[in-house]
């Protein structure tokens, strides 16, 4: 009977163990896909951006852009923004 309580209590462990681990990868995966986001507030508004469009739209010149990011008016159109920062 001891033998079968400490398989038992083994395989409980074991279960979770991974049960941990798959949260900690999922956290880590999160965390890759949202690396290279932030956080806008205007007023009582905000949006989620990726940093290159908040640079464009800011003026900064980025060496390397992500495809799709071209110019403030493909942004703008992109969010239904108008060209003057208006919506």
């Amino acid at each position: 009977m001891s033998n079968t309580f400490h398989g038992w209590k083994n395989k409980k462990q074991k279960e979770e163990d991974e049960e941990w681990l798959g949260i900690i990868r999922r956290r880590r995966e999160i965390a890759l896909e949202n690396k290279d986001k932030v956080i806008v507030f205007v007023e009582n508004k905000y949006g989620i951006f990726y940093m290159a469009e908040v640079m464009v739209l800011l003026g900064v010149i980025v060496k390397e852009l992500p495809e799709g990011v071209v110019s403030r008016n493909k942004i703008y159109r992109r969010y239904g923004i108008k060209g003057n920062g208006s919506p």
